[in-house]
């Protein structure tokens, strides 16, 4: 895996372990559904983890851009 996302959707928590372009499919494709991500935390291999406080700044946090824009 490339990068980690930890992320609350709906009360749960998720943890997926991901090349780094599937990491960026799956914000964006969580972005368009019925319940969006309240918390996102991006894990890259030997950094300490990022806080992502809305859409814009996980996807920065992965260095990826998608056209999805909620926060």
């Amino acid at each position: 895996w490339e990068v980690g996302l930890e992320a609350r959707v709906a009360g749960m928590r998720y943890l997926l372990l991901l090349p780094a372009v599937e990491a960026g499919d799956w914000l964006e494709a969580a972005g368009k559904g019925l319940a969006f991500p309240e918390e996102v935390r991006v894990w890259w291999p030997g950094k300490p983890p990022t806080t992502a406080t809305g859409w814009k700044e996980a996807q920065d946090a992965l260095g990826v851009r998608v056209g999805v824009d909620y926060f």
